[in-house]
């Protein structure tokens, strides 16, 4: 168990010093959110606002335009 927490703390570190984009996939109570917040708080975006997806609410076609944007008029509210 310590050896995993070891490398999650190593990851969490790497990641954050660099423009890299970051999906974290992992059980409820994880801490997923936990692990993005510090990758955030290490990262040259840390002046940046922080905005935690949760896509396990989303279906299939709202997480593409909440991931990947979308143009005007391309659905309802657009």
């Amino acid at each position: 168990m310590m050896r995993k927490i070891c490398e999650t703390e190593r990851l969490q570190y790497l990641a954050g010093f660099d423009f890299l984009d970051v999906c974290l996939l992992g059980e409820t109570g994880t801490g997923k959110t936990h692990n993005a917040r510090l990758i955030h708080e290490l990262s040259p975006r840390q002046g940046q606002p922080f905005i935690a997806v949760n896509c396990a609410e989303l279906t299939p076609s709202i997480i593409e335009a909440e991931l990947f944007g979308y143009e005007k008029g391309a659905f309802t509210g657009a």
